[in-house]
């Protein structure tokens, strides 16, 4: 497990840096790269794995052979087993290879993608299931450029847009299915093992020299320990949802008996409605 974990140590350089907090960068420029960087380390990291899953299913050729060949769960090649995926995305893969419109969907929404616009894409549903495989023992790291703080969702960007891929998350069973996978995430998140991004590395650490010039206030903010290990945090979840230190004046705005307003501008005096003419 501790050697599949990702580092995701990726250093974007063409796009304008984004503020903390935006957990899904905007910028197509940042996605693209970061997903290219991504499926490189995949690709290292889960060789075996790789190979295994294309050779046991190997990715369609063209459009007729996207439509997928189903197989039963109950006649898997035991070598199918070899691939030790994390529970959720092992009963993925089995719902692509047995149930009818499941195949469909994960098939043709992978051929289909290649019709949207250029960018960086997942190329199959089985390079696919190996990286979800892979993000599921990864925390995200602070990047400076354009933190992409929902991995899955990057995955799923192009093939999501298709129709397959429209009509495939519409479906009750692929929601379960994911809704499993983003709940065994989430627990990982919520483990000491997350922690491993909650250190000091001055790029990628979320107590590092980057980290720290972009939140520069954050020991007297948030509830912490600076001396802690982690800053006293127990899991990326913990961090995630700090605490405000308490202050006599809120720094956010916050229900209390006395709330502070501070207006940022003069009321308006006088408004006037008018139609534009085209």
């Amino acid at each position: 497990q501790n050697e599949q974990r990702a580092t995701t140590r990726y250093t974007i350089m063409s796009s304008k840096p984004y503020r903390v907090g935006q957990w899904l960068p905007s910028d197509k420029k940042v996605l693209d790269e970061w997903l290219a960087n991504l499926i490189k380390e995949v690709k290292v990291k889960s060789k075996d794995k790789l190979e295994l899953i294309f050779a046991l299913h190997p990715p369609a050729e063209d459009e007729e052979t996207a439509m997928g060949e189903l197989q039963s769960t109950a006649t898997l090649s035991a070598t199918d087993k070899d691939l030790h995926l994390h529970a959720p995305v092992e009963d993925l893969k089995n719902a692509i290879l047995s149930d009818p419109e499941i195949n469909m969907f994960f098939h043709q929404m992978f051929w289909q993608q290649y019709t949207l616009p250029e960018g960086t894409k997942i190329p199959s549903w089985q390079l696919m299931i190996i990286t979800l495989d892979f993000i599921m023992t990864t925390a995200p790291e602070f990047n400076q450029t354009g933190l992409v703080g929902f991995p899955i969702n990057v995955i799923l960007n192009w093939p999501m847009a298709t129709t397959a891929g429209f009509a495939a998350f519409l479906n009750d069973k692929v929601n379960r299915l994911f809704k499993n996978i983003l709940n065994y995430w989430g627990s990982f998140l919520s483990s000491p093992d997350s922690c491993y991004v909650l250190s000091k590395d001055p790029r990628h650490g979320w107590f590092g020299e980057d980290a720290m010039k972009a939140m520069p206030n954050f020991a007297k903010e948030f509830k912490c320990n600076p001396l802690a290990e982690h800053y006293g945090y127990t899991s990326w979840d913990d961090f995630f949802t700090r605490e405000f230190r308490d202050h006599p004046v809120p720094i956010r705005p916050v229900a209390s008996p006395n709330p502070m307003i501070t207006l940022l501008r003069m009321p308006v005096s006088r408004r006037r409605s008018s139609y534009l003419q085209p």
